[in-house]
């Protein structure tokens, strides 16, 4: 659980000399009178940058209750995109506003289970994942409950829905049924997850997750997804695989190389990759799929599928936690 900041952060004493640093680039405002150095920040994530705000936003209200992705960044579980507001959670009589990069949420706290770890309170890590699917989109509330029910072991896909189900307030609540029902953790990325979500909604039938192909551990290899009626290995290729911050990227190309000849030997008939590009491009990963032989099994959801886009195309990859 990330609870320190991923890097310094700066309370000057004097505001003349904090505006001084910021107009010669040393620091920059991370929030309210918090600032931290220029050349740490530049080396952040998105992802990373979002949390240093939730933690500078933490040292001048450290009473105040973390939800939604503010929550879901100090629990650890992935978040789409970057430059999210500090999210709040604040009781029905409190006022819901967004200022200075905050937006406080009014709601009852009976509703949640607030928890206290080492001194940050924040939702529960199953109430977290029931806001997000309840406000946010499908794929993107998928992405929170595989992440929370892998983490977990007291969280699965059933207590989620059954939480969703028993909120006094109804908004939200149908639309966080889909996927709140299908969390699964054996999904190793928000990527992962976000792929399950457009094959779905493409029509194509569910693969099975983390499949090993020969042997299970040395003697064998996991496929990301498998569909054993017609022996087609799926593996989501996030570009951050490749994109060099991981090793060389030749090498892992090489590598991925050797395992797809690996797969087909020990009987996949065929090993499909796909990568951000084709989730976000018009029907990339349907015509990827079909071309190994996949059939479509149920009619597509267009609409989920083009707010999917929509949505991804404003936050790009590798911004979430890989």
């Amino acid at each position: 659980m990330p609870t320190i900041s991923p890097l310094p952060l700066l309370r000057p004493s004097a505001l003349t000399h904090s505006t001084r640093s910021v107009r010669r680039g040393e620091i920059v405002s991370v929030g309210r009178g918090v600032y931290a150095p220029r050349v740490e920040w530049e080396s952040l994530a998105g992802w990373e940058r979002d949390l240093a705000r939730v933690h500078a936003h933490l040292l001048v209200a450290p009473d105040d209750v973390l939800c939604l992705e503010s929550a879901a960044l100090l629990w650890g579980l992935p978040t789409v995109g970057a430059g999210h507001p500090v999210h709040i959670l604040a009781p029905d009589t409190a006022t819901s506003r967004h200022s200075g990069g905050v937006q406080v949420h009014t709601s009852a706290h009976a509703d949640r289970i607030i928890e206290e770890i080492h001194g940050i309170r924040l939702t529960s890590r199953a109430d977290t994942c029931v806001d997000i699917a309840r406000h946010r989109h499908p794929g993107i509330g998928l992405v929170a409950a595989d992440a929370a029910v892998g983490a977990d072991r007291t969280i699965d896909s059933l207590s989620l829905v059954t939480l969703n189900e028993e909120r006094m307030s109804a908004r939200g609540r149908r639309a966080a049924r889909w996927a709140l029902s299908r969390a699964d953790g054996r999904a190793e990325s928000a990527f992962e997850s976000l792929s399950r979500a457009a094959i779905e909604w493409w029509g194509f039938p569910p693969p099975e997750l983390q499949q090993w192909i020969g042997a299970d551990g040395a003697g064998g290899d996991r496929a990301d997804m498998w569909w054993s009626a017609r022996r087609v290995a799926g593996e989501a290729d996030g570009r951050i695989k490749y994109d060099g911050r991981f090793g060389d990227p030749a090498a892992a190309l090489r590598a991925r190389e050797d395992r797809d000849r690996r797969l087909l030997r020990r009987g996949a008939r065929a090993v499909v990759h796909w990568g951000w590009d084709d989730l976000t491009d018009g029907d990339a990963l349907r015509a990827l799929l079909m071309s190994v032989g996949l059939s479509p099994d149920h009619p597509p959801d267009l609409a989920r599928l083009a707010t999917l886009r929509t949505t991804l195309r404003a936050r790009p990859e590798g911004s979430e936690p890989p």
